[in-house]
C-alpha cells in the first residue's frame, strides 16, 4: 500500500494534501509505547492477542507512515515525462503508473521490504506485551526470558542471539544492491 500512498501524494494534486501528508508524517514521531494500551484492549476485543496475524498487522500499519514518506521520496524523483509519454501513448493513469512508473520503482520499493523486514525482525516491546505463548513471540522476546529476577541464563541468551541475527545478515548481505540504489536512488532529483 505505501508505493500507491506515496504515487498519490508524489504525482496527484487534491485539497488537503500537503496538510494530509504531514499528518502521515507526524505518525512517524508517536511513540509505539503509549498507544499500546489502547492495542492490548482492541487486539483483545478483536482476538488477536498472541497471534501472527496481530503482529503483522500492528508491524504494517507502525511501518505504513515512513514507508510511505520513503516512497514518496522516491517516486518524486522519477522523471514526470516518462508517465506522460505513457498517457499519451493510451495509457490510463493506472496503466502509467503499473506500466511504467512502479518498475522504475523496484530499488525504492525492495529498500522499504528490506528496512521493513528488518525493523519487523526487531520488534521487541509490542510483542512482549501481545504475546504470552511461543507461538506468536518473536525471537527477540524469546531471548529476553532467558533473564530472571536472580539469574540470567547467558549461553542461552549468547546462541540465541547468534540465531537471531543470522536472517537479518543474510537479508542485508543477499539485498544489499537493491538497498544502497533504493536508499540512493530517492535522493537524487
Amino acid at each position: 500500500a505505501a508505493p500507491l500512498i506515496g504515487y498519490v501524494f508524489a504525482r496527484l494534486d487534491f485539497p488537503g494534501k500537503n496538510l494530509f501528508f504531514f499528518y502521515i508524517i507526524g505518525m512517524i514521531a508517536v511513540p509505539s509505547w503509549p498507544v499500546l494500551i489502547g492495542l492490548f484492549s482492541e487486539f483483545s476485543k478483536l482476538g488477536l492477542l498472541d497471534t501472527l496475524t496481530g503482529l503483522i498487522i500492528l508491524s504494517v500499519a507502525y511501518r505504513m507512515p515512513f514507508d510511505t514518506w520513503f516512497m514518496k521520496g522516491y517516486l518524486s524523483s522519477i522523471p514526470t515525462e516518462l508517465e506522460d509519454a505513457a498517457r499519451i501513448d493510451g495509457c490510463t493513469l493506472l496503466g502509467a503508473m503499473f506500466k511504467v512508473v512502479l518498475p522504475l520503482s523496484l530499488p525504492g520499493l525492495m529498500a522499504v521490504v528490506i528496512i521493513s523486514f528488518l525493523f519487523s525482525w526487531n520488534m521487541f516491546m509490542a510483542p512482549l506485551i501481545l504475546t504470552y505463548t511461543l507461538k506468536a513471540k518473536p525471537i527477540t522476546v524469546t531471548i529476553s526470558e532467558f533473564v530472571g529476577q536472580f539469574y540470567a541464563e547467558w549461553n542461552l541468551m549468547s546462541a540465541g542471539a547468534l540465531v537471531a541475527i543470522i536472517p537479518p545478515i543474510l537479508v542485508a548481505l543477499l539485498f544489499q544492491k537493491y538497498l544502497i540504489k533504493g536508499i540512493v536512488g530517492g535522493a537524487i532529483k
